[in-house]
């Protein structure tokens, strides 16, 4: 296959870049394309084509070898994402929102997590992993954010609400951003938990339509009044 448009990133695009980036096309032309257009319709969520690539890495491309992912760099996740994004923006959209949460578990990630959630997530087992940073009243403005998280014996217990949450209909896993007051010294701390679904205290609400190629209603996590989180949850 000739990459013309690659041509003027010159050596900065190595033949392990195109051979990542071929698999990646592949399956986007193959198994995303048919019905891509039909899904975005009717806002439905391929959770068994997201389940695929999953398992091809295409959710966890930065977690490294050891912790059984693919190790891209940043060059081959920008062409594998590019590749999704020609035959399906929308599950490319859940890709990078998965992919940015995988990272942050595994770059702050316990010993216990690599082997509970990173590990699990880099082999394509749980699926797209949620990013669930923003809020009904803040989005970029993160330093916003209301949900607390405030510890109970030796775990956590999170307060608050999440909106526009990608991927968070059909997820597993969710990193979940809450202040934590007082760690570190900080006052104005910010803590990453892992939280899997069905944890007591823990719900989706009804979703909202996103811009208008990102149909699969992105999920709202309701009140999480209570959600317990065990000890070994936060993630940074």
């Amino acid at each position: 296959m000739a990459y013309p448009d690659l041509a003027k990133f010159g050596p900065f695009v190595q033949q392990q870049h195109l051979d990542i980036r071929d698999m990646i096309m592949r399956f986007a032309q193959e198994q995303l394309a048919p019905g891509a257009h039909e899904r975005d319709l009717l806002a439905a969520f391929p959770a068994e084509l997201i389940g695929e690539l999953a398992a091809l890495g295409g959710m966890s491309m930065k977690t490294a070898a050891e912790d059984d992912g693919p190790g891209l760099d940043n060059v081959g996740y920008a062409l594998s994402i590019e590749a999704i994004s020609r035959f399906d923006p929308s599950v490319a959209v859940v890709a990078v929102a998965s992919n940015l949460a995988a990272a942050i578990l595994a770059r702050h990630a316990t010993p216990d997590q690599r082997e509970r959630f990173v590990k699990p997530i880099a082999r394509g087992e749980k699926g797209a992993v949620s990013f669930a940073l923003t809020e009904p009243g803040a989005g970029s403005d993160a330093a916003g954010i209301k949900t607390r998280a405030v510890r109970d014996g030796d775990g956590w217990v999170l307060d608050g609400s999440k909106q526009w949450i990608t991927g968070g209909s059909h997820a597993k896993v969710f990193t979940v951003f809450a202040k934590t007051p007082g760690e570190g010294g900080d006052d104005k701390a910010v803590s990453c938990f892992a939280v899997e679904a069905g944890t007591a205290g823990f719900s989706l609400g009804r979703g909202q339509d996103g811009p208008e190629v990102i149909r699969h209603r992105p999920a709202v996590l309701r009140g999480m009044p209570g959600a317990a989180c065990e000890p070994d949850r936060q993630a940074g």
